[in-house]
């Protein structure tokens, strides 16, 4: 995972799921950077070399981190 800032964090897997019934699933939980900070803060999260049906692809998105407690 990469801070919009540029820190590059890393990440627990907490659990994987393969199935042959609903999603297959993967639960990460990134380590070092700020959850409690009073603005939103952007990550991109870049997941690499998935093999779907047989192919490797890359996938990239933003995650915002929100405070809501503050107003």
């Amino acid at each position: 995972m990469i801070g919009l800032e540029g820190a590059i964090s890393n990440i627990n897997i907490l659990s994987s799921t393969k199935t042959s019934y609903g999603d297959n699933t993967i639960v990460w939980q990134p380590t070092g950077i700020n959850t409690t900070s009073d603005t939103d803060i952007s990550y991109k999260v870049s997941v690499k070399n998935v093999v779907v049906s047989g192919e490797a692809k890359s996938f990239e998105y933003t995650v915002v981190i929100i405070n809501p407690d503050v107003e």
